[in-house]
């Protein structure tokens, strides 16, 4: 099958049967980002206007221990309402077990996976440049966030 901690997470949630757009993001041993919804999925980069997420899902082990604030605040995820994040532990762990207890569950992740479209980031050219721009803590646009922006009062962009 392959991919299978991605997987596993698109099966938890059930991003692939939503009728509108997602984001699961799992912050484990490894990042992992997926977009999409019943229509089409794509898995590990995508672009996309934050305001335009009807949901941010979070999983993996990190993920489970983020405070929201604090990471908005450092540009981890999109400065989106709260009630928009949920937080789903591990994904992996949770698919593979209805995958191994369910054969419909089972032949769903295999149509899950063959439907994916992934990109591996790291044979991108121009990754590790927009990876180490990315590394600015908070994020260098406050526009972008315009929650920390009126937490920090600042009137301006920095």
């Amino acid at each position: 099958m392959g991919r299978g901690d991605i997987t596993a997470g698109i099966l938890t949630t059930g991003l692939h049967k939503s009728e509108k757009l997602a984001l699961l993001i799992d912050i484990g041993t490894n990042g992992e980002i997926v977009l999409g919804s019943r229509d089409w999925v794509v898995a590990c980069s995508a672009g996309v206007r934050p305001q335009d997420l009807s949901r941010i899902y979070l999983a993996g082990a990190f993920g489970s221990h983020l405070d929201l604030e604090s990471a908005v605040t450092l540009g981890l995820i999109p400065d989106l309402p709260l009630e928009r994040i949920r937080f789903l532990g591990n994904t992996a762990l949770a698919g593979a077990k209805l995958a191994l207890l369910s054969r419909p569950a089972w032949e769903e992740a295999q149509r899950i996976a063959a439907g994916v479209t992934y990109y591996d980031l790291i044979s991108c050219p121009y990754y590790y440049d927009e990876f180490m721009a990315a590394k600015f803590l908070p994020h260098t646009d406050l526009g972008r966030f315009p929650t920390v922006r009126g937490a920090l009062r600042l009137g301006e962009p920095v």
